[in-house]
């Protein structure tokens, strides 16, 4: 199944948080790398499976991993049979998931331009959260052109918390000490009012058919939420 090409206006340029948050996973791709494999959940991705309906026989589900990063998930959803796209704003990050023969395009999701071809399944995790709610709701209509109608999956997740903003450095620390990293800028995370964000995915098209918590963050004491959405 294709999709109809459609023109969407430019965003505006990033926020200095965003560009702050980039250069955090630019300069620590290979520490960014083990963070990413340390979180993977196999139980999710066969979740996400059984929740793409096949369109025809032998058919091969389409998944793009939005906020791909070094491309540790993109290889599992490989190996499970599926044909994964990746992007991802950072170019240090693209380059080594590139090395592995990934699929990937160095992409700020507000620039994601939907393809001709429609995706079964977009992956979005531990992305969401560096955009502020204007963004997101951008994102979120890019994410509903690309989808399958009445059947694309959109799996996301998102910290709750109304109005956080949060500096973490702990992917530095974590793999190099207190005093790593210094004169790298921590990322930066925001928290959202759980009915906020389910209001602008309604109203971006989307239904919430399963919803999950994961631990908290424990540096910064927001909960985690993770959701799995149909497309209209």
């Amino acid at each position: 199944m294709t999709r109809s090409d459609t023109s969407t206006p430019s965003p505006p340029s990033p926020s200095d948080d965003l560009k702050q948050t980039l250069a955090h996973y630019d300069g620590l791709a290979d520490e960014s790398s083990q963070e990413q494999a340390s979180t993977l959940d196999r139980a999710l991705y066969h979740q996400l499976l059984q929740s793409i309906p096949p369109s025809m026989p032998n058919y091969d589900p389409r998944i793009l991993d939005a906020g791909c990063g070094t491309g540790e998930w993109l290889e599992a959803f490989t190996r499970l049979g599926l044909h994964g796209e990746g992007i991802d704003a950072s170019a240090t990050a693209i380059d080594r998931a590139s090395a592995k023969g990934l699929h990937v395009e160095k992409k700020d999701l507000r620039l994601f331009t939907p393809k001709k071809e429609f995706f079964d399944a977009v992956w979005c995790l531990r992305t969401f959260s560096h955009f502020k709610l204007e963004d997101l709701q951008r994102i979120l209509g890019l994410f509903f052109q690309a989808l399958r109608p009445r059947d694309g999956v959109l799996v996301c997740d998102f910290f709750e918390g109304e109005g956080i903003r949060y500096e973490d450095r702990a992917l530095i620390t974590r793999y190099h000490g207190p005093q790593a990293g210094t004169d790298l800028p921590p990322r930066i995370w925001y928290g959202f009012k759980e009915e906020a964000f389910l209001a602008l995915t309604r109203q971006s098209g989307f239904t919430p058919t399963h919803r999950a918590e994961k631990p908290r963050d424990p540096p910064s004491g927001l909960k985690s939420v993770l959701y799995f959405f149909k497309r209209a």
